[in-house]
């Protein structure tokens, strides 16, 4: 029997996450997770919170993502300084250290690739996963 989860405001807890998802949800190949952004920031460890869905994915696991504000926030903070102190500001020094770079654009592709590519919204039969984004008017 599949089960959905969605799981949001990670914001860098990777133990957490994995305890929950591991331990406590005792999650199978067939669930459907969706996890709905808020990834980084704030807490310790924003990079092992990407390598865990990342790794999650590729051993074939029904994962779709979406992309929260504070991904947002780390994709713009490349545009300017006043995106990059806004970014700061929103816990964004805790993910530079946890990924050991000083920018966005330092990443690994893998990871660039995975900020890029997540999703504004899924609409599925029966639900309608969508995340806040900050949007400049």
């Amino acid at each position: 029997m599949s089960r959905i989860f969605a799981i949001g405001d990670m914001h860098g807890c990777g133990l957490t996450l994995e305890k929950l998802l591991l331990q406590e949800l005792q999650i199978t190949a067939e669930d459907e997770m969706y996890f709905l952004g808020d990834y980084i920031d704030r807490g310790p460890s924003s990079k092992k919170v990407i390598d865990l869905i990342l790794q999650l994915q590729k051993d074939g696991y029904r994962v779709h993502t979406l992309r929260g504000n504070h991904e947002q926030l780390f994709i713009d903070s490349e545009k300017d300084f006043e995106n990059f102190d806004g970014w700061l500001a929103n816990g964004g020094t805790r993910t530079l250290q946890s990924f050991g770079i000083m920018r966005f654009s330092a990443l690994k592709e893998e990871y660039k690739s995975f900020f890029n590519s997540t999703e504004f919204y899924f609409d599925t039969p029966g639900f309608l996963f969508v995340q806040k984004i900050l949007l400049h008017c």
